[in-house]
């Protein structure tokens, strides 16, 4: 998961090297707006991001044109500039017009989707096209989502005012990015394979022979090539079972939660939450004290990941 802010012309950043020390990875600027507008502040916003080091790309605020007209607008005001991260369409319009949506988001197999959940859900986008609104949350993952913005209201070093603030899965950077571990460091994935495995590793920020050994192990769980690197794969794996999605027969499927799930409660691994998953969770619920429903809610995923069970 990448620590992320999303901002336009009437944001203060006051210095892009506090805002990148702050712990901010990635920053989508508003670009664009219906077929007239552009962002006064694009040029200087992008260069003073790019020169601190964070992940760079553009959004563009939609009206009530043409989609294709706004979508070309669009695409013309950012041609220029190198992209680090997918192009988004951001809508906000009460009365939503889901024709112009899929017309825009036609154009474009890169685009993600920012909106409401009034919204967002309406329009049949996956969850890892869309980068949803849930201002006022704490998540400690995307939850499937490409993205989350959980504060309107955020404080970051180097900005005077308030600042969006958002968590980005790695789905969202562009085919120039390749995504690296650096936004964990060893010491992370350290805590994540103890807490995901029960490893017990010293977490000294060291990759040694164990700690290489603990990722390969979680990447054969996971059905990801063995090599021991800490790559956006294993990352999104990893982030998937951390957001916790309600998993069982009758769900939405989540195939790196349901190969974890398997893994602990002994069923073979191969990702699929079947008759037999249900079986194995239902008895493994019941040896550990838990309602045998079969299905891997809160409750049960509290036991598996924050308890050394």
């Amino acid at each position: 998961m990448y620590q992320g802010i999303d901002v336009f012309s009437g944001t203060n950043v006051t210095n892009w090297s506090s805002v990148k020390n702050s712990g901010i990875q990635m920053v989508y600027i508003k670009a664009t707006e219906g077929v007239s507008y552009t962002n006064p502040l694009m040029n200087s916003q992008y260069n003073g991001a790019k020169a601190a080091g964070i992940l760079v790309g553009f959004y563009h605020f939609a009206s009530t044109n043409s989609p294709t007209a706004e979508y070309n607008y669009f695409m013309n005001a950012i041609s220029g500039y190198g992209q680090d991260l997918k192009p988004c369409l951001d809508y906000e319009i009460d009365n939503a017009d889901y024709s112009f949506i899929n017309q825009f988001m036609a154009q474009n197999s890169n685009l993600i989707f920012y909106g409401s959940h009034s919204i967002a859900d309406n329009t049949g986008l996956a969850l890892n096209k869309i980068w949803i609104a849930e201002p006022g949350t704490s998540p400690s993952g995307t939850n499937g989502y490409a993205g989350i913005q959980y504060s309107w209201y955020g404080q970051v070093d180097g900005i005077s005012g308030d600042v969006d603030r958002d968590c980005f899965d790695s789905i969202v950077l562009s085919g120039n990015v390749q995504p690296t571990p650096t936004d964990n460091s060893v010491a992370q994935i350290q805590q994540k394979l103890n807490t995901l495995l029960k490893l017990g590793l010293v977490v000294d920020g060291i990759q040694g022979p164990l700690t290489t050994s603990g990722i390969e192990e979680f990447q054969g769980i996971m059905g990801l090539t063995e090599d021991g690197i800490w790559g956006s794969m294993t990352e999104g794996a990893s982030d998937q079972i951390f957001s916790r999605p309600t998993d069982g027969v009758a769900y939405p499927h989540y195939e790196y939660a349901t190969r974890y799930i398997q893994f602990r409660c002994g069923s073979s691994v191969d990702g699929t939450f079947g008759s037999i998953t249900e079986s194995y969770v239902e008895s493994w619920q019941s040896n550990h004290g838990r309602t045998a429903d079969g299905i891997v809610g809160p409750a049960t995923w509290s036991m598996l990941l924050d308890e050394n069970v």
